[in-house]
């Protein structure tokens, strides 16, 4: 199916030459909400990292989905980190290839990783665009400023040997998925034992830890030495505050520890009093290490915003190169045992803003983490069917969002109480306004979920797949995959000392992790493996116990409001009564629905691999 997003973002993209030149990725306008301010200097210096071609992508794929299939013999013996780049290791001609490039042009600060998987080299804006065909200038979004192109291309003979060069074309800047909601008065937390009838009819105004565990019968207390390991991202300068967590494990009556951290990419943890961003890392510190307390926590916190150019050896950790990519990267070049068995992301961008090679290559890294028996889940994102529902040329098009659009990841949506005047319950909970779902214009959809997402667009879109086909792309990759509270009445966190009441799939992606850490938990205990690249076992028949599918509410958007923020969008296009219902099985609003109890999913996961 040749997209609209094909035509409008990539026009002769692939595999297209022009006097001996293959375009790698082209935006036709600027993106939405950037502008164009100015021409850069052309002896400005610039560090650019070249992603070369990976070798024996079909071998590593079908190994990938033999080993995450809760039916085949191999299921959860996930690879070595030396496993997995033995198979993909780029040959050596395209190292040799793309070195002598480089030097032919007078390019001498050339650096390769250990690896052999990527080349930097430090330039000066002229000779890159003389390598690239390039055209860099200065652009800026809301104070960001940022040096890119809206081209590249590479000669013809090298095309086989490079899958991405960045930084380039990008120019989104992922944005956390979280929402505040008006938390009115604080809430005392009980500090003592209520029954569960009682906990529940107390969450009207604001989820604790306790309603949590309670509504979605998750009574298991983990052994903190089980090896399971949980992990959340934190980009965008965002630091999670070891003082609210504190008061976050006080007021829940948890046992007081710590999370780590990580640096990735030189980012910076910020304890300082009153630093400012903080919401977005401790409602996903908050949720993932309340839910899975005693497990270790780790934040990886990625590199933020600021300085554009980086040291070839010492990368700034105000850099705001794109995140996604340095941070994969940085994670893929550690051993398994340095790293969560769980990682949640409460980030993510609209499709149409991210070049397609930058989006394959970041896919292509969550597959090897899931490969490797990390799970990867990330938040679906806050904007329902779409906010712009545009394209860069103002086409109107549904927003898919990335990464969550990657078959490699668990994409979490939202739901929320249909009635804020009744208590939280299983009859008053449903599909969320503002979750995000849909189909990407990028990726196909998976062999995991053909099935339940055939059987959507067969018995309940109905008329919508004839209306929406103009906007859609139903063969694309389906989101989200599960779903679980992120609406109202929202969860009970602690931000700048304060109690604060926030939700979003923000909210909702850590409580996912928490469970599957859960999971993690109980199996390595027992001598299985961790649960790994676990989307396969989620549209499993096992699995399906586990879960409580929502069959009422919708996802709503393309109607001149930002669902996330309630604000309204002056030039966004408008399709009347756009909306993801939620229907009897998988839907683009709640996926395949929310936990059931932690005992149903355990049960399913446990028999896993045994052909049960």
């Amino acid at each position: 199916m040749k997209t609209v997003l094909l035509v409008v973002l990539l026009a002769a993209l692939a595999d297209h030459v022009v006097h001996g030149e293959v375009i790698k990725s082209i935006f036709q306008e600027v993106p939405r909400g950037w502008k164009q301010v100015s021409a850069t200097s052309d002896s400005q210096s610039i560090t650019l990292t070249i992603a070369l071609r990976q070798q024996n992508l079909h071998t590593f794929y079908t190994k990938l989905q033999e080993i995450s299939d809760p039916l085949h013999s191999t299921y959860g013996k996930w690879m070595e980190k030396h496993h997995v780049d033995s198979i993909l290791q780029p040959s050596s001609a395209a190292n040799q290839a793309v070195s002598a490039w480089l030097l032919q042009n007078g390019v001498q600060d050339i650096h390769k990783d250990d690896d052999d998987f990527h080349i930097r080299f430090t330039t000066n804006i002229g000779t890159a665009n003389k390598l690239l065909k390039s055209k860099y200038h200065n652009f800026e979004r809301q104070g960001v400023m940022k040096v890119r192109t809206l081209a590249y291309s590479v000669p013809d003979e090298l095309d086989q040997h490079i899958d991405v060069i960045w930084p380039t074309t990008y120019l989104s800047r992922s944005h956390p998925t979280s929402v505040k909601f008006p938390s009115g008065t604080s809430k005392q937390l009980s500090a003592s034992k209520l029954t569960e009838a009682a906990i529940l009819a107390d969450c009207f105004s604001g989820l604790t830890l306790d309603c949590v565990r309670n509504y979605y019968g998750i009574h298991y207390t983990p052994a903190g030495g089980s090896g399971s390991r949980v992990g959340f991202a934190s980009f965008l300068n965002a630091s999670a505050q070891e003082s609210d967590f504190a008061l976050y494990e006080e007021a829940n009556r948890l046992p007081l520890r710590n999370f780590s951290t990580q640096s990735i990419n030189a980012g910076v943890d910020r304890q300082e009093a009153n630093y400012p961003d903080t919401y977005e890392a401790n409602l996903d510190s908050q949720n993932l290490g309340g839910l899975s307390s005693p497990l270790p926590l780790t934040e990886l916190i990625a590199g933020g915003v600021g300085p554009l150019i980086p040291n070839v050896d010492e990368p700034d950790g105000q850099d705001s190169n794109e995140p996604w990519l340095d941070y994969i990267n940085a994670l893929l070049s550690q051993p398994n045992e340095n790293l969560p068995q769980v990682i949640s992301h409460s980030y993510g961008d609209e499709e149409v803003t991210v070049p397609l090679d930058y989006a394959n290559r970041v896919c292509n890294g969550f597959a090897q983490l899931g490969a490797r028996g990390i799970t990867i889940l990330v938040s679906s994102g806050d904007i329902g069917v779409g906010a712009s529902c545009k394209t860069a040329t103002n086409a109107t098009r549904f927003n898919a969002m990335f990464p969550a659009d990657c078959p490699y990841v668990t994409s979490v949506g939202g739901t929320a109480t249909q009635n804020t005047d009744l208590a939280l319950s299983f009859a008053n909970e449903g599909a969320w306004t503002g979750s995000s779902g849909g189909f990407s214009d990028f990726f196909s959809r998976p062999w995991y979920q053909s099935s339940v997402v055939q059987t959507y667009l067969n018995r309940y879109a109905g008329n919508k797949t004839t209306a929406y086909a103009p906007y859609v792309n139903f063969n694309g990759r389906a989101s989200p995959d599960v779903s679980v509270l992120a609406g109202l009445p929202g969860y009970i966190i602690y931000d700048q000392g304060q109690q604060s009441l926030g939700g979003g799939t923000s909210a909702s992606v850590p409580i996912w992790a928490a469970i599957v850490g859960l999971l993690n938990s109980v199996r390595l205990e027992l001598g299985f493996s961790s649960m790994g690249f676990i989307n396969p076992f989620l549209y499993s028949q096992q699995a399906s116990y586990g879960l409580r599918d929502i069959t009422q509410g919708a996802s709503l958007g393309c109607n001149g409001v930002n669902q996330q923020y309630g604000q309204p969008l002056t030039d966004g296009a408008i399709v009347p009564d756009a909306a993801w219902n939620a229907t009897i099985g998988w839907d683009p609003s709640t996926g395949l629905g929310v936990p059931k109890s932690f005992d149903n999913l355990l049960l399913a996961a446990l028999l896993a691999g045994i052909g049960l």
